[in-house]
C-alpha cells in the first residue's frame, strides 16, 4: 500500500511523526495536504485514523480507491 503514496507524500509523514504527531494524525494531516477532496469524504468515517493508528492501513486503501476511480 505504501508504494501507492509518493516519496513526498511520505517524507511530510515523516517530519510530521518526528515533530510529535501520532503516525495516524500525520498519514490523516499528509493526506489532506496532498488529497484534500478525497480525505473529506473519508474525514469522520470509520476509516479515519486521526485519532486511531490502527486505520491507517485501511484509511489509505479507501484513499487509494477514491483517487483512482
Amino acid at each position: 500500500m505504501e508504494d501507492l503514496f509518493s516519496y513526498d507524500f511520505w517524507q511530510l509523514v515523516a517530519s510530521r511523526v518526528r515533530e510529535g504527531q501520532r503516525r495516524g494524525q500525520a498519514v490523516f494531516n499528509t493526506a489532506y495536504y496532498f488529497y484534500t477532496d478525497e480525505v473529506r469524504v473519508l474525514d469522520g468515517s470509520i476509516y479515519d485514523p486521526f485519532y486511531d493508528d490502527r486505520k491507517v492501513e485501511e484509511f489509505l486503501t479507501r484513499l487509494a480507491d477514491l483517487l483512482t476511480c
